[in-house]
């Protein structure tokens, strides 16, 4: 007999040491910290960048705008819903290595197989009636083999990935809400510049016009400046339409009506412009950052647990387990001693010697792994091209629009000698007008042009990851348990 118990212990030490194989340990493989430029760029520092990027720029009216965004916002309700629901993941699983207890009652009318074989022996009816029962089950898994830690770390592992994913949806809100807060007010400043050049044309086209009519002109420029009115009217509602429709895009992202939204954003006028040279950090940071980068790690450590969970089944799920059972044809009589049956021992759970399931959920579980460690890699790759990509538009919608300044500077000289030849007679009120359209349509073009720089700004700023950081995130809590 203490032979018998001796080598049960042996056994449990024994099996959890074959169990315990480890779960197979996966690097982030990142590249080299460095910086992301290229080649320097004007415009950009290569300092860190800060979490609340629109705080940048000289405009209090966004950066309400965004925090706002970032406050009410449904698809970061939703997120934070989904936070909530993987933390709850955890917590069970947590509970699940908790010893099980299980009571059970019942009534019924019927036999037992005691009466039964009493009948038998004693040739005599069989006995019926009522019959009580109540009983009380007692387990707790050992888990010698593992599997509940390794569902734990795979839960853990699986909202660190809800939360990063969670961050990114803040990113987007962030990124999304600047846009269309820019695009109000570039579109309302292109709609008083298209105005005004209809202004011009229209004073253009009646001045051909009264000149033909005293016959100092021809009736091809009358129609040819008509054209060009026309033009400048047809190109005001389209403009009107984007700078309502930017208003509706803006009150669907902070979670409201468009006939909400205060008067100082609906009534933009001025494109927003930074105040200081744009901040990009390096890559070891910016991997540090995106939210992406993070979700992949996260997911690679959920396919490194399913490693460990597949493999548990290669082994025996030892319990101890405590059972007490009585059943009498009375109730008065569940606490007799011969109604009561009890029991205290081990229990053991097999699928020896058929092993071949688990094996396959094992190779099943590699091949994820290698999926996943591939899309890890990927994940990294695109996080570096998405920046130097938004790097090049960023520097392309800088060079265009200090190309385009340059023309309207040189259209406002025109002007302004138009004006001093008209002032001393050298030139006719037509050339002065022609001058101030060029003067118009080219200061147009830089309006449009800079609002592709602030645009080429924003999705910089989207590629580089800030903007979840203010948020009350979890991932560090979750992760604080991680050494259990």
């Amino acid at each position: 007999m203490v032979r018998r118990y001796i080598a049960f212990p042996l056994l449990l030490l024994l099996l959890g040491a074959c169990a315990r194989t480890g779960s197979v340990s996966v690097s982030a493989r990142t590249p080299e910290s460095g910086n992301v430029l290229v080649k320097p760029l004007n415009g950009v520092s290569s300092d860190a960048p800060v979490d609340a990027w629109w705080t940048l720029y000289d405009d209090p009216v966004l950066v309400r705008v965004v925090d706002d965004a970032l406050r009410d916002n449904l698809d970061i309700r939703v997120a934070a819903a989904r936070v909530a629901q993987a933390r709850s993941v955890i917590d069970e699983s947590r509970r699940a290595r908790l010893p099980s207890t299980s009571v059970t009652a019942g009534a019924g009318y019927g036999s037992t197989l005691a009466d039964q074989v009493g009948a038998a022996l004693n040739d005599t009816p069989i006995r019926t009636g009522m019959r009580y029962d109540a009983g009380l089950d007692f387990a707790w898994d050992t888990d010698i083999q593992g599997r509940q830690s390794a569902t734990i770390r795979a839960a853990r592992a699986s909202a660190a990935e809800t939360q990063a994913h969670a961050d990114g949806v803040r990113i987007d809100v962030a990124a999304e809400a600047a846009r269309a807060y820019i695009d109000i007010c570039a579109f309302a400043v292109r709609a008083t510049d298209a105005q005004r050049s209809l202004d011009l044309l229209s004073r253009s086209a009646a001045l051909h016009a009264k000149m033909r009519a005293i016959g100092a002109g021809n009736q091809l420029d009358v129609v040819r400046t008509q054209a060009l009115a026309e033009e400048a009217a047809a190109a005001i509602p389209p403009l009107q339409a984007a700078h309502d429709n930017a208003i509706y895009e803006l009150a669907l992202l902070m979670g409201t009506s468009a006939t909400t939204l205060p008067d100082d954003v609906t009534s933009c006028h001025a494109v927003p412009r930074l105040t200081s040279p744009l901040p990009t950090g390096d890559i070891a940071g910016l991997l540090r950052r995106r939210p992406d980068v993070r979700a992949a790690d996260e997911r690679l450590k959920v396919s490194t647990a399913g490693i460990d969970v597949a493999t548990s089944q290669l082994y025996p799920s030892i319990s101890l387990g405590a059972g007490l059972l009585s059943s009498a044809p009375t109730i008065g009589g569940l606490d007799q001693r011969s109604s009561t049956v009890w029991r205290v021992g081990p229990l053991l759970s097999w699928s020896f010697p058929n092993l071949s399931v688990a094996r396959a959920r094992i190779a099943g579980a590699h091949a994820d792994q290698q999926a996943t460690l591939a899309l890890f890699d990927k994940t990294i790759l695109h996080a570096i091209a998405d920046v130097r990509m938004a790097l090049t538009s960023y520097a392309a919608a800088q060079q265009h629009y200090a190309a385009l300044q340059r023309a309207s500077d040189q259209a406002s000289e025109a002007l302004r000698l138009a004006q001093i030849g008209h002032s001393l007679g050298a030139s006719t009120a037509i050339d002065l007008l022609d001058a101030e359209r060029s003067d118009v349509a080219a200061r147009q073009a830089v309006s449009a042009s800079h609002a592709d720089v602030a645009v080429a700004q924003v999705g910089l700023f989207r590629a580089l990851g800030g903007g979840w950081q203010r948020a009350d995130t979890t991932a560090s809590i979750l992760l604080s348990g991680t050494s259990h």
